[in-house]
């Protein structure tokens, strides 16, 4: 791997129950660093690794 193409990757994951997802994860010391709602009943909560990768965690409410 090529260190200079590190921290430019995001990857998201829909979750039913983001709620417990993010409980479970704080269990193990780890917190989100930034919450957005982009659209009415949307709400992702994202984690980044220290290369600057994103991962996001997406709940829909009906």
């Amino acid at each position: 791997m090529s260190p200079e193409h590190a921290g430019r990757s995001i990857q998201n994951v829909l979750e039913s129950d983001l709620e417990s997802v993010v409980s479970q994860i704080a269990a193990r010391g780890i917190q989100y660093s930034k919450e957005e709602r982009p659209e009415r009943n949307t709400r992702k909560v994202m984690y980044y690794d220290p290369d600057g990768n994103e991962i996001g965690l997406i709940h829909v409410s009906s």
